[in-house]
């Protein structure tokens, strides 16, 4: 069993590794040139950039907003970013500042429309573009956990000053949570349940329950691939190295205080 560590995203969690360069020339009838498979990806990564630039400046210049112009911008970009990374059977996945800018939208969301569909969105990019797989099995039997290289991640396992900074500000920011910010979504969904701080659900409350709920995704989605290898290796680093023991180790060595 190996750990592979590869830099593009390859959809679906059980998929064959790719097969080496030399295969991935397709003949164009009736042209005196080859074209790539690589060529085309890139084209198609120069077009997600061009997007990413066009209206990543779009939601900057409305994210103090809460009007429905500003929100219909970022409804907008919300079916942009999935028509072209979900409906495309070769969609390319986001980058990292759309995904930032998706997961920012559901955070901040004012709007039910807009809290669910960025919630949907983040599930359908999970599920086509994984951070983490298991690979088809190879003649022996055996599977290999591939690990996307540089794969956007709604969580910060750093320190948590950025937590004490908003802290200080009131207000949490709409980047990737460290622990002590995800401990702080845990502690307002639990005084919700136990009716300790609001009488009725308000919107804010829905949305931290959606923000909840995909952050777990996440953390089952890291999970079930490493322990799938794991039970077939008995390599216990698999396991150290799942998102979710991560940070649960954090905590442990963390001596934050809640914000």
């Amino acid at each position: 069993m190996r750990v592979i560590s590869v830099e593009k995203h390859y959809p679906g969690k059980l998929q064959s590794l790719p097969s080496k360069p030399a295969q991935n020339k397709i003949f164009v009838k009736g042209s005196n040139f080859l074209e790539t498979k690589s060529m085309a990806r890139s084209s198609r990564r120069s077009n997600i950039t061009g997007m990413e630039e066009n209206t990543l400046a779009i939601l900057e210049s409305t994210e103090a907003k809460d009007s429905q112009d500003a929100n219909d911008d970022r409804i907008a970009f919300l079916e942009a970013v999935q028509a072209a990374s979900i409906i495309p059977e070769n969609g390319t996945a986001p980058t990292c500042k759309m995904y930032e800018a998706v997961f920012q939208i559901l955070r901040i969301g004012t709007s039910l429309e807009l809290m669910m569909s960025s919630y949907e969105l983040l599930n359908e990019l999970d599920k086509r573009f994984p951070r983490v797989y298991v690979s088809e099995a190879s003649s022996d039997g055996s599977h290999e956990l591939v690990v996307v290289d540089e794969a956007w991640s709604p969580f910060f396992l750093g320190s948590n000053v950025a937590c004490s900074e908003r802290k200080a500000g009131g207000e949490i920011s709409s980047g990737p949570l460290d622990f002590s910010c995800f401990t702080l979504l845990i502690q307002e969904l639990v005084e919700v349940v136990n009716g300790t701080k609001v009488k009725a659900i308000d919107t804010k409350h829905l949305r931290n329950m959606l923000l909840f709920q995909y952050l777990v995704s996440v953390l089952e989605g890291d999970f079930i691939p490493h322990n799938i290898v794991y039970e077939e290796t008995i390599n216990w680093a698999l396991l150290r190295e799942s998102l979710l023991n991560m940070l649960l180790v954090y905590a442990h060595h963390s001596s934050f205080e809640p914000c």
